[in-house]
């Protein structure tokens, strides 16, 4: 696309990920930052870069830290957008919503870029007059294994140790199930860290429960999947639903704040469910477990996500949209 990245780091840490080569990666030396992040030291650096860069445009990841930028850039004529990565119902600790605040009253940032249409709306109220837009994640290729047969398991992906995730409804809902050939499947905790959830699982349920802990890639078990399920309370983008989805998958997804909507038409590509209705939930799960050829037919429907949400798809969007500001 022609167009030069810097990519600037405020807290140094591992970096579990790689960039192009022609990506500038900078992050602040010496450790500061690490243990606790110094607000005049960021300030500073963030102020000293972007003379250093010259860049045309500054996009902030998170809305603390867009508004520590906007504060380093009091003064100069640096464009900066956010992009807003949390659910619209997250609360940051009081004093980082206050500073916040102050931020962006005292300096209009130049565009907002929401992760889904009801997130927008929530950003608009909050950023009065600026340009929007709605950009979902890019997704990671999802590779397909047409040779895995689908098996009667139902899938769940997600940290453990998250309230928000709502795993524990799930495990409540698949109390409810009637066909007890089917096993629940975690990826991405141990049984150990599960205890709870199987504490809340009937006696007869519990041996129906499976845990796999982490694992480097998760294609094969959407391969396997004969469901997915997000029971999440809160996301600000519901990427393991989104693999699934392009994974071929038979989804089912509670209706939640916000993104489900984004990605499931209900009852085309998936099934959306109120949200935390658990008896709701176990419903659909025994629909979908008597009757294999809808579980198909969604299955085959999800597989458009996959070029709705390509990288180049994304990234297009994201200059197309700076460039009509700038314009």
């Amino acid at each position: 696309m022609g167009i030069e990245v810097i990519y600037l780091a405020l807290i140094p840490d591992v970096r579990f990920f790689e960039l192009l080569p022609n990506v500038i990666y900078s992050e602040p030396l010496n450790n500061r930052n690490r243990h606790k992040l110094n607000l005049q030291f960021t300030i500073g650096y963030i102020r000293r870069n972007i003379s250093k860069h010259r860049p045309d445009a500054i996009i902030g990841f998170t809305k603390f830290y867009a508004a520590i930028t906007n504060v380093a850039l009091v003064g100069t004529l640096n464009r900066i957008y956010v992009t807003e990565r949390s659910s619209p119902l997250f609360k940051w600790p009081w004093h980082i919503e206050l500073f916040c605040k102050l931020a962006f009253s005292v300096r209009r940032v130049s565009g907002v870029i929401s992760q889904t249409q009801i997130a927008s709306t929530y950003h608009q109220k909050y950023y009065g007059h600026t340009r929007y837009v709605v950009i979902p994640n890019i997704l990671t290729e999802v590779k397909l294994f047409p040779e895995i047969d689908r098996e009667k398991i139902i899938l769940a992906v997600g940290r453990f140790g998250d309230f928000c995730k709502g795993f524990d409804l799930l495990v409540q809902a698949f109390n409810l199930v009637k066909d007890n050939e089917w096993r629940l499947v975690f990826v991405g905790g141990t049984r150990h860290e599960g205890q709870a959830l199987l504490d809340l699982a009937r006696d007869d349920v519990r041996d129906r429960i499976d845990f796999l802990g982490g694992i480097r890639s998760v294609d094969q078990e959407y391969a396997r999947a004969g469901i997915f399920v997000m029971p999440s309370r809160l996301e600000g983008f519901p990427n393991a639903l989104a693999e699934a989805l392009s994974a071929g998958c038979c989804c089912v997804s509670f209706d939640f704040t916000a993104g489900p909507r984004d990605l499931i038409n209900d009852g085309i590509n998936g099934i959306l469910v109120p949200a935390e209705r658990t008896d709701l939930l176990a419903a659909q799960l025994n629909n979908l477990m008597a009757n294999s050829e809808l579980r198909y037919q969604l299955g085959q429907a999800a597989l458009s996500t996959r070029g709705r949400l390509r990288g180049d798809n994304c990234a297009q969007q994201h200059v197309d949209f700076l460039r009509n500001v700038w314009n």
